[in-house]
Formats: structure tokens, C-alpha cells, sequence
């Protein structure tokens, strides 16, 4: 017997993102109105300077953040987790903010 059942679309996930392109990656999230926290690090093996992303985003928008961030770097290494609650400064925008600071920038690019 399932112990849980996942609604497509529904919940939080939280991406981690490593890539040598970060930068790029953090400035395209950034343009999609995509909050992101920079950690500093290095690689567990050769200890090589490695920074990542870590992101919180709505499971519908999975695929477009995922599409956008592989356009930018194929090989990124990405983890997507399953969150069960998000509270905070910067997630909970009032209900459709998000959207409307999307369109708005959408009408300045056009």
C-alpha cells in the first residue's frame, strides 16, 4: 500500500544546481523572477572551487526552470527534492505577484 501520492504540479521542489556556468544560470533564474541562494564550495574528490545553486520553486514550474537552466548548461548536475513546507522571505509572494512581475518584464522585452 503507497503511503503517499504525488499530485503533478502541486507541492514545492527544491533544486540544487551545479555547474561551472552558475553565473549564467543565476542571472537567467533571476530574469524568470526565480529567487536563488548562491553556496560557495568545492568538490568532495579533486577540491576544486565549485559554487552551486539552491532553489525553491512550485512543482508546475519544474520544467520550464529545469529547461532553462539545461539550455545554459547541458551538463549541469541538478537534484530536485521534494519539500513539504516553505515558509520564509521570498517565496510566498501575495497571491499572482509573481505572475504580474512575469508579464511585466515579458512586455519590456518584447
Amino acid at each position: 500500500m503507497a503511503d503517499r501520492v504525488v499530485v503533478a504540479g502541486s507541492g514545492a521542489v527544491q533544486l540544487m544546481i551545479i555547474s561551472s556556468k552558475y553565473q549564467e544560470i543565476r542571472s537567467r533564474l533571476a530574469e524568470m523572477v526565480v529567487g536563488n541562494t548562491v553556496f560557495y564550495g568545492e568538490t568532495g574528490y579533486c577540491g576544486v572551487r565549485q559554487d552551486s545553486l539552491l532553489c525553491v520553486i512550485s512543482g508546475r514550474e519544474l520544467n520550464r526552470i529545469q529547461r532553462a537552466i539545461l539550455d545554459i548548461d547541458p551538463e549541469a548536475f541538478i537534484t530536485i527534492s521534494s519539500v513539504k513546507e516553505v515558509k520564509g522571505r521570498g517565496f510566498s509572494f501575495d497571491a499572482g505577484l509573481a505572475k504580474r512581475i512575469r508579464r511585466e518584464k515579458q512586455k519590456i522585452h518584447c
